[in-house]
């Protein structure tokens, strides 16, 4: 018969933990071999790890299905796991590859691979000797040891940016199950033997079910909270990109007007008001680092800085071939400005080249720093985004990077494509979703919820088939009432607490006479009457009647009762109380 005592807690429990193993681990491989995947990062583990937690599964399952060949295979192929994974840690020492040769994937750490041995163990030894269950104790304890203290420091130091971390070579969801599996151990090294046959097909395959379905509304949740966040990152792009363009335009408006002021005063500039302006152009344009001004003579001008290293700067990209090209395109009038951006090594320092109109070859050069220009990114790091502007030729990221471990998953660019501004990129990156932020607690609330609703219908389940082989049995039992009192060769009466018949046999019927209109109406004073018993086993049978319906109800005497009419001579009757 099903258990459906709370022994059955257990074993449901260690099935969901096994289902959730399965899929955990095919999720891990899924989301290696198909890095574009929406894989919530939170629950991808390396692809050996993935191995690892697949072959846990299998250990739990044939624990609950009794599979000691199963046990067997499992332990020793995470023994050889573990095994591969600490010699190859030692041989490969601190500067080695840390990619595996099973999976070409990341291999277990030292750590890790010490717990897989551990389970391997466990799993070869079983739980049906004393030296297996206290084993399994020891491992289980030390699990959870190791489990809940890697979980606390990596929920402790998790990083607001949500970047993937791991300490001692565990992640978060490696930690989970590791205090899991360690937890379940120590159940079953005090109950193996009560975890059997509480699970019958129709339950595992809701478990099944309902486990798969919280997986994927996992990789469904993951996937549209990561189309969000490439939405707002290529707006955030953009606006940033508009602003820029914006202040850009700005700049060279500042110092467009410049320029046609001189020109317009034939560059004959009062002294003081040539010192009054350019220090104001100085203090309020703070990104303008340096000015020279050329005449049409080639006479400087002007030639003012704001350190003198801004100005030995400035000096030494006028004189690189590509500046000396675009200027002289200028003076002879095949353009009127250009923005060049020619140091590599500073990237965002920007020359603008003006050739104002009627200046006859006249030419003003000013420096940017560009950072200067760039606005707040408050807006952006609040989501969990960085944003970075650089030259085309300074790109550092990739344009689309690959593998759930990648450090700057969400990726967007935006070109600044201003004909006032020189051509300038706007990166967006952001890493996985912060498990603090509200995506990520979205992950753990889901599967909190899929694993208690997974658990409740397998409990339903495990008390619907137990109510159906109840009332299997009642009914059978009731058939077989029913057998004794219809085929008796004795006369059987039913009847109520106050002395109604309610059902007899035929036996009876032939020696009462009574018919089934007459069955809750007629009474045994009715038929008990002078003419057919005597007094006394009248005063007896009423007695003893009345005693057996007196609560709590008795029954101590049974008796044949001897009829004196001639027709029911020599037959006898029992009598059974209806309550």
């Amino acid at each position: 018969m099903i258990n459906t005592r709370s022994d059955c807690n257990a074993p449901v429990w260690i099935y969901l933990l096994s289902l959730s193993s399965f899929l955990a681990g095919a999720l891990g491989f899924v989301g290696y071999l198909l890095p574009n995947l929406p894989v919530p990062p939170s629950l991808m583990v390396a692809p050996d790890g993935s191995l690892a937690l697949l072959l846990g599964g299998v250990l739990f399952t044939s624990v609950l299905a009794g599979k000691r060949g199963w046990r067997l295979t499992s332990g020793m192929i995470l023994l050889g796991l573990s095994a591969y994974s600490l010699l190859h840690n030692v041989l490969a020492g601190e500067h080695g590859s840390g990619d595996s040769l099973l999976t070409t994937g990341e291999r277990l750490a030292t750590l890790p691979a010490s717990c897989v041995g551990l389970l391997g163990i466990v799993g070869l030894l079983g739980f049906g000797s004393r030296m297996g269950r206290v084993t399994a104790a020891f491992v289980g304890l030390l699990g959870i040891s190791v489990g809940v203290y890697i979980a606390g420091m990596l929920l402790n130091d998790y990083q607001s940016d949500g970047r993937l971390v791991q300490i001692a070579g565990f992640k978060l969801v490696s930690a989970v199950f590791c205090s899991a599996y360690g937890f379940f151990l120590v159940v079953l090294s005090k109950k193996s033997e009560m975890v059997r046959d509480c699970l019958e097909k129709r339950s595992a395959i809701i478990g099944a079910i309902g486990i798969t379905a919280t997986f994927i509304l996992l990789i469904a949740s993951s996937g549209v909270s990561h189309l969000e966040r490439h939405q707002i990152a290529r707006y955030l792009a953009n606006h940033h990109a508009a602003m820029l363009r914006h202040d850009m335009a700005a700049a060279f408006r500042l110092i467009d007007r410049l320029a046609n002021r001189w020109v317009a005063l034939e560059y004959r500039v009062p002294a003081p008001l040539l010192e009054t302006e350019i220090t104001r152009y100085f203090s309020d344009a703070k990104s303008l680092r340096g000015l020279r001004v050329l005449g049409p003579s080639g006479r400087h001008i002007l030639d003012q800085s704001k350190t003198a290293e801004d100005k030995g700067w400035l000096q030494k990209q006028l004189l690189r071939p590509e500046s000396q090209r675009q200027a002289e395109a200028l003076q002879s009038g095949h353009a009127s400005f250009v923005w060049l951006l020619p140091d590599q090594d500073k990237p965002l320092h920007a020359l603008l080249l003006l050739a104002p109109d009627g200046g006859g070859g006249s030419l003003f050069v000013a420096h940017f720093d560009l950072e200067e220009l760039l606005p707040s990114f408050a807006d952006a790091s609040d989501r969990g985004f960085l944003v970075h502007f650089a030259s085309d030729h300074s790109i550092s990221h990739p344009e689309e990077p690959s593998g759930h471990e990648h450090q700057e998953e969400l990726y967007e660019r935006v070109l600044v494509d201003s004909a006032s501004s020189p051509p300038l990129y706007v990166h967006i990156v952001g890493g996985p979703v912060s498990i603090l932020s509200p995506e990520g607690v979205l992950v753990p609330l889901i599967i909190v919820f899929g694993l208690l609703v997974t658990y409740l219908l397998i409990k339903g389940q495990i008390l619907l088939d137990a109510r159906t082989r109840a009332v299997s049995a009642l009914r059978a039992k009731d058939d077989r009432i029913q057998s004794l009192f219809y085929q008796s060769p004795e006369a059987v009466f039913e009847l109520s607490i106050d002395g109604r018949y309610l059902a007899v046999n035929d036996i009876a019927t032939s020696i009462t006479g009574l018919i089934e209109d007459n069955l809750g109406e007629v009474t045994y004073h009715d038929v008990l009457c002078s003419d057919n018993i005597t007094e006394s086993d009248y005063k007896r049978f009423d007695q003893a009647f009345k005693k057996t319906c007196q609560w709590p109800f008795t029954l101590t005497h049974f008796w044949p009762i001897k009829l004196t009419h001639p027709v029911w001579s020599n037959r006898s009757f029992s009598v059974s109380v209806d309550s």
